[in-house]
């Protein structure tokens, strides 16, 4: 039986020679169409030159001589616009899809870079490190609602992005001093979808890795929210009415970290929650779903004295058009 990283390879090359069969395609057709509008092109151009130049030398031309000159001549101006319409469709195919292949070679190299990121992370030795997750895009993400503690599922894309993310840890899962989740739907399924569905007791769950409980404002719209409220929620004093504030979050998710052992440790949650730990140390934006930051840990605090590194996962096409 095939294993994950042998079917994803098998898909990433059929990709790639799919790209390559469409590109050589287009390049013969681009090729005949120009060789067959050379040849048409000069027949018609010529006829209508001979014409006109006996036209121009003073030659007796009756009415149907002059009617079938103005047709080549509309003719002429017919192929000419449907040649440089067709032209600029093959063109616009053909760069698309170099387009295309060059994304997929560059969003390669970028989980490329991640798997080796990762490969240094687990063999760091004499401290304790957690390499934190964020989870794939969820349902509230979507809608643009706030979620905090509210149990949404992954979209379609949060599952295709925490699959696409095994390619990140693939040889380096057994490696982990231990693995562990928010026990929110969202940043499990992210958990178990990315390290290719191994067993459940594998991976730790504790609710001191959930996001920020919104409080009142959980399950609104964010646009809807003042331009006041909206800045305070992104300002690490933000306090939620009825909820919990960022340094609430901050103080569980460092509660947490003090029971886990030396080592290296692989935790899956929230972009709040990794937000609120990386913000003293000058990374102070959410990172996108599905991206990841690594921390070194204070030997007697517990707190997070270094960013070790971060990895947004790369931006799609369909985000760019958003």
């Amino acid at each position: 039986m095939q294993t994950n990283l042998q079917k994803q390879t098998s898909v990433n090359l059929q990709i790639q020679i799919s790209f390559q069969e469409k590109q050589n395609f287009l390049n013969v057709l681009y090729q005949i169409f120009y060789f067959e509008f050379i040849v048409l092109i000069k027949k018609v151009y010529l006829d209508r030159l001979f014409c006109q130049n006996e036209w121009e030398e003073g030659s007796q031309y009756n009415s149907d001589q002059r009617k079938k000159v103005k047709k080549q001549k509309e003719i002429l101006s017919f192929i000419y616009l449907i040649y440089t319409y067709v032209h600029i469709i093959l063109y616009q195919n053909l760069g698309t899809f170099v387009i295309q292949k060059d994304r997929f070679i560059q969003l390669e190299m970028q989980f490329e870079l991640l798997r080796k990121q990762v490969q240094q992370f687990v063999k760091l030795q004499n401290s304790k490190n957690v390499l934190l997750v964020r989870h794939g895009q969820s349902m509230g993400n979507y809608s643009g609602t706030v979620t905090g503690w509210t149990d949404t599922k992954l979209t379609l894309k949060g599952r295709a992005q925490a699959n696409k993310l095994f390619q990140g840890f693939v040889g380096s899962v057994d490696k982990f001093t231990s693995i562990s989740s928010s026990d929110l739907i969202r940043s499990l399924d992210t958990a178990y979808i990315s390290l290719a569905f191994p067993e459940k007791s594998i991976i730790k769950v504790d609710p001191l890795l959930r996001e920020l409980n919104f409080g009142k404002e959980e399950g609104i719209h964010f646009d809807s929210l003042s331009q006041e409220r909206k800045d305070l929620i992104n300002n690490i004093e933000f306090k939620a009415v009825e909820g919990e504030s960022w340094h609430d979050t901050r103080k569980r998710a460092i509660q947490y970290f003090s029971k886990l052992p030396e080592g290296n440790h692989l935790i899956f949650t929230h972009g709040g929650l990794m937000c609120s730990l990386t913000w003293y140390l000058g990374l102070q934006n959410t990172l996108p779903n599905g991206s990841l930051v690594a921390l070194q840990l204070d030997a007697k605090t517990n707190e997070p004295n270094k960013i070790l590194f971060d990895w947004s996962y790369p931006r799609e096409e369909e985000e760019v058009e958003l």
